[in-house]
């Protein structure tokens, strides 16, 4: 826990750092679902 001190008043906070990772899977199949995978479908019709 970090303290800073400005003025009158104390603040306190927490620094949190995350990581967030994008792959694309070259399958056949997807991973959770027997959804069809075929490239160039219009949008929102394969889930």
């Amino acid at each position: 826990m970090y303290h800073l001190r400005g003025g009158d008043d104390n603040v306190e906070f927490e620094p949190v750092i995350g990581l967030e990772v994008h792959a694309e899977l070259s399958t056949e199949s997807k991973i959770f679902c027997s959804c069809p995978t075929k490239f160039g479908a219009p949008p929102n019709t394969q889930t």
